[in-house]
């Protein structure tokens, strides 16, 4: 498996919705289409052919405490009412509880 991207992917997008061949490429789970590049192109690929992810993730913050932290910005953006940083929630939740924790480990 091709480490390299596997460091480039985060890792919930990497279990939900690609997976890495052996010549490197990312591999759609939903379409089973090969992508190669980076986060925005993979990004770009499910924006453009699987646009309902965005409201999976967007509802899945809704369910959550988190969203009393978060403000959407974009289909993948959310903003930090701490800091104002903006989240890109490609990553899923576990990348928000991440942001969001490092307020009180820095503290």
């Amino acid at each position: 498996m091709n480490t390299e991207i596997q460091e480039i992917l985060p890792y919930n997008v990497m279990n939900r919705y690609f997976s890495v061949t052996k010549t490197g490429l990312a591999q759609c789970h939903i379409c089973s289409y090969y992508v190669l590049g980076n986060i925005e192109i993979l990004r770009a690929h499910l924006e453009d052919y699987h646009p309902y992810i965005a409201i999976k993730i967007q509802q899945s913050i809704k369910c959550t405490r988190l969203s009393q932290y978060y403000t959407l910005v974009t289909d993948y953006e959310a903003r930090c009412s701490f800091c104002k940083e903006i989240i890109d929630i490609f990553e899923g939740i576990s990348g928000l509880i991440n942001h969001y924790m490092s307020h009180y480990v820095s503290k």
